[in-house]
């Protein structure tokens, strides 16, 4: 999966149109893969932007006309961290995805982005209302909690984050998901 992830942002770096790179990622036959790649590739272009925005014009109504739903569902989680960094919400960032899945997969990046933004440090500001709609979404907090995990690698202080932001119903699976994290890191999980 980290591979396929890697094949988008060099798909990017090598072709800088967003569009080309996400036909390269839709050629992966295996789901899961694609829509890594598509992940990456987003968020190769927002990296390399000087303002954490695409700098293409590229916007997330683009990601629904690939034929390949494991195309847009990467497109769509990738696209999450810029409409994070512009203070969208989650519906906002995410109804323009009817199919359940790609929904989800918008709202799992959209977690992600608002922990990588906080863990981070990010300049771009978050705010309370990103945060409660997150609040209400599984896959949202899901992301959100393997994230903080991620730029922690840490166990306690990923757990605190969670229970900064998630006070309420999702905060046990906040802090399921990052121990979820920390055993996949430590190759603790088998199949």
């Amino acid at each position: 999966d980290d591979c396929m992830h890697g094949i988008g942002h060099a798909a990017y770096t090598n072709l800088l149109s967003i569009p080309k790179s996400l036909a390269i990622c839709s050629e992966i036959s295996e789901d899961s893969f694609a829509s890594s790649c598509a992940d990456g590739t987003i968020m190769e272009e927002i990296m390399k932007s000087p303002n954490g925005l695409l700098t293409s014009g590229f916007s997330v109504k683009d990601c629904i006309y690939f034929d390949n739903n494991a195309v847009i569902s990467g497109c769509a989680k990738g696209m999450s961290q810029q409409n994070v960094n512009l203070g969208l919400d989650l519906t906002q960032s995410c109804s323009h995805f009817t199919d359940e899945t790609i929904y989800k997969s918008c709202a799992h990046g959209f977690g992600m982005s608002l922990a990588g933004n906080q863990a981070s440090g990010s300049s771009f500001g978050t705010t309370k209302n990103q945060y409660q709609d997150c609040g209400e979404i599984q896959t949202c907090v899901d992301g959100f909690g393997w994230i903080s995990y991620m730029y922690f690698l840490d166990v306690e202080k990923a757990s605190n984050l969670c229970t900064e932001y998630f006070r309420k119903s999702y905060l046990e699976s906040c802090i399921e998901t990052v121990i979820l994290a920390s055993r996949n890191d430590k190759n603790e999980l088998r199949d």
